[in-house]
């Protein structure tokens, strides 16, 4: 049997929102599932980095920790930080958000913070993120997050 992906989660509503929940159940008949989410709710704050102070990292349970600042912190802390090399991401999923996303420029959007920062860092697939029911909208609109393949494409 091959080996399961690697999936990482985060998401801007926090570690105890329903969304990131849901879409962990969703995730774990994919693959190896690692949830590194805000302490609290961050939304409209997915593109910003925190430079002005430490980072606090907490383990909330297996293959569970919360950062107390943004999406993007989570992200660049679990892959240079938080996971092992055995496990790093060949995927990872952003949501399922609260609400649907009010950016209307894709570079403010979570989806594409996740995305940049996996490709910076060098992580495998793209990102995806899941919108909320009856939001009407994609999270992910980029020509490369839509067809890029992967376990997720067609979100």
């Amino acid at each position: 049997m091959a080996d399961r992906p690697k999936i990482l989660i985060t998401n801007d509503d926090g570690i105890h929102s329903e969304g990131i929940e849901a879409l962990e159940g969703a995730m774990l008949e994919l693959g190896d599932v690692y949830v590194v989410a805000p302490e609290s709710e961050m939304s409209g704050a997915s593109h910003s980095l925190t430079l002005a102070r430490p980072l606090r990292i907490r383990q909330r349970g297996e293959r569970h920790w919360t950062v107390d600042g943004t999406p993007t912190d989570c992200v660049t802390l679990a892959l240079n930080k938080i996971l092992s090399a055995d496990e790093m991401p060949q995927v990872c999923a952003s949501g399922i958000n609260h609400g649907g996303n009010l950016g209307d420029d894709a570079r403010t959007e979570l989806a594409f913070q996740v995305l940049r920062g996996e490709a910076l860092e060098g992580a495998g697939e793209p990102a995806r993120t899941a919108p909320h029911p009856g939001s009407g909208r994609s999270n992910c609109r980029s020509r490369e997050c839509a067809s890029a393949p992967g376990p997720c494409r067609g979100w």
